[in-house]
């Protein structure tokens, strides 16, 4: 997906830097196979629902809906970070950093919606799951937030 080059990626366009220039999300997360009901394809689905009023609407090239689509692939790319977290971490606890990226993109598309008052189904936002009951709260925390060392132990075994 990424290709290493000596060269100035602030002043690069997208399309030169990722690779393959389409990238399924849906298809991606499902490989992940989560423990919990997530519906990557709705969530896709509902994007694009919303890029096509848009377009409809003839507001896709309108400068504030191009930053709020921007800003809402950030947030399909930080699900999609999440999920990397979870997996090579192995950590269970961090199922929640998965739902609160959801939940960051679920209502950055509920806004955008709203806002516009565009005829869109809005995104349900997940629920957390509970932490569980520790002796050392600071202690579980701090842990949980030590993620190079999380890192070194997945690539050392």
């Amino acid at each position: 997906m990424y290709v290493a080059t000596r060269r100035g990626e602030i002043h690069t366009h997208p399309l030169e830097i990722r690779k393959p220039p389409f990238f399924d999300y849906a298809d991606y997360i499902e490989q992940f196979e989560l423990p919990f009901d997530f519906q990557p394809r709705q969530l896709v689905s509902r994007v694009r629902e919303m890029l096509d009023v848009l377009e409809q609407r003839g507001l896709a090239g309108n400068a504030e809906y191009n930053y709020k689509t921007g800003d809402l692939l950030h947030w399909m790319e930080s699900v999609v970070a999440a999920c990397e977290l979870w997996k090579v971490t192995g950590e269970d606890n961090y199922l929640n950093v998965i739902v609160q990226q959801h939940n960051g993109l679920a209502n950055m598309l509920n806004t955008i919606i709203s806002e516009g008052a565009l005829d869109c189904e809005f995104v349900q936002p997940l629920r957390q799951f509970p932490i569980p009951p520790v002796d050392d709260a600071r202690g579980f925390l701090l842990n949980l937030m030590n993620v190079e060392a999380r890192f070194q132990r997945t690539t050392t075994t």
